[in-house]
């Protein structure tokens, strides 16, 4: 996305911005592309955003393309035009642990100058001279690079909410041009066998989303439950306290003694419930697992079921 700034009809060359199966960033350590980990088909291709399949991606690609240059172009204030391309231009794993590295270091620049100095002797192959003009500017940088990462995080959040609504509505069988319907009219077995991948993709990518949510709710809705009977018991405690002078110790003390957090909030139960979404989690993790591979063994297993049906005739 280095060079892809321009609309897409003016682009040299062909544009290709892959599909994720989940949205993360670049820095992320299952990430193999700018917006996550590829999307595969039966034939081991890369599913890529086109005018049908994740449009909103073409538009997330330029965004962050504009990003990345406004950013680079910043960036030559400050370090040498060798290192940006030394850094543009690295493997993917070698890049994502240079970058999470910086990104931990750049928290507090100013603390974690020798990090700094050794990740980009290093890492990046810069000089002495230059690593000493970087540090100078370690504010700037860092400053420069945390709005970056910023910015990035914020187009991953919108494409992933535009991927998921184009996900809706391709499964939505009141719409007639639903995923169902194209599989349905495909003119030939490749074109079937690619819409029915990009089924299984949208799919999974649906519910992994509202798996987490609903998850993150119920989790949200514990640990709030939890603070909320702490603030009541607290409350109450203060208030018996306040009324102190019109109680006996022995009445002050009866009124207390079952009015405690460990007495009204059961935590085995917060824990084996939390236990439990654990283990949901992960179950439906593993079938979201097994539907990836199924996209990816389409054609396979369409053999095996031919082979099924004739076997049976014979």
């Amino acid at each position: 996305m280095l060079n892809r700034d321009k609309p897409w009809d003016k682009q040299l060359g062909q544009v290709n911005v892959v599909v994720p199966i989940k949205y993360t960033s670049m820095m992320d350590k299952y990430s193999s592309h700018d917006f996550g980990a590829y999307q595969i088909d039966s034939y081991g291709n890369i599913l890529t955003a086109s005018e049908s399949y994740h449009p909103e991606l073409l538009v997330a690609g330029q965004r962050l393309a504009k990003l990345n240059r406004r950013t680079i172009d910043n960036l030559k204030n400050y370090l040498p035009e060798e290192a940006i391309e030394r850094f543009v231009t690295m493997k993917p794993e070698v890049f994502q642990k240079l970058t999470s590295l910086l990104h931990e270091a750049f928290k507090d620049p100013l603390n974690h100058k020798t990090e700094i100095y050794l990740i980009l002797r290093d890492g990046f192959g810069i000089g002495i001279t230059d690593v000493t003009k970087i540090i100078a500017n370690l504010p700037s940088i860092g400053s420069e690079i945390l709005v970056y990462l910023q910015e990035y995080d914020k187009i991953i959040k919108d494409a992933q909410k535009a991927s998921l609504e184009w996900d809706r509505k391709n499964l939505d069988l009141k719409n007639p041009n639903n995923l169902h319907n194209r599989i349905k009219s495909a003119g030939s077995y490749a074109e079937r066998i690619l819409l029915r991948t990009e089924l299984l993709y949208a799919a999974v990518q649906l519910a992994d989303a509202e798996i987490e949510q609903k998850v993150s709710e119920t989790e949200k809705m514990i640990t709030t439950a939890e603070g909320s009977v702490k603030v009541s018991v607290e409350l109450s405690r203060n208030t018996i306290s306040a009324l102190g002078w019109a109680l006996s110790a022995s009445e002050i003390e009866s009124l207390m003694t079952d009015l405690t957090f460990e007495h009204l909030w059961d935590s085995g139960i917060a824990e084996t419930d939390k236990s439990n979404l654990k283990n949901y989690k992960e179950k439906m993790s593993g079938f979201s697992k097994s539907m990836i591979q199924c996209a990816q063994k389409l054609v396979e297993v369409d053999a095996e079921g031919a082979t099924e049906i004739f076997g049976s005739l014979t």
